[in-house]
């Protein structure tokens, strides 16, 4: 990440100002490098803990029980296509993406779809970083 030929982040300013912070500069802002849409809200009588709903986002998401803003499939065809962007840019040199981390494991899974080297899970901690090689 120290020297990228492309430096990629959505066009979310917390992005960008990571890229910042980085000591980067993004090349290109794009709204489908944006966390993925998947929250609902509906109310209920008592609140309940954030950790609940996590994780009832994340199995009932995938399995289309939950009708969110995006759907699960709409949410990996955005991934397959920055996915397939990241590609393209990383053939003229190294790529920086400054993502989400919903979205950036869409497309870790995409990218070793494709034939990238690295793990299907990026690491998710905050300002974690995750490398995949062709």
């Amino acid at each position: 990440i120290a020297n990228p030929n492309w430096v990629m982040t959505s066009d979310y300013v917390r992005t960008q100002d990571s890229a910042t912070r980085l000591n980067l500069s993004a090349d290109h802002s794009d709204a489908q490098y944006r966390e993925v849409d998947c929250w609902i809200n509906f109310p209920m009588p008592f609140p309940l803990p954030v950790w609940f709903w996590l994780i009832l986002t994340r199995i009932c998401w995938p399995m289309g029980l939950l009708k969110a803003s995006e759907s699960y499939e709409e949410a990996q065809q955005r991934a397959k296509i920055c996915a397939q962007v990241l590609t393209e840019k990383a053939l003229t040199g190294h790529v920086a993406l400054v993502g989400h981390g919903g979205m950036n494991t869409l497309i870790a899974r995409e990218l070793v779809a494709m034939g990238w080297r690295g793990p299907k899970q990026p690491l998710l901690t905050h300002w974690g970083a995750t490398s995949y090689l062709k």
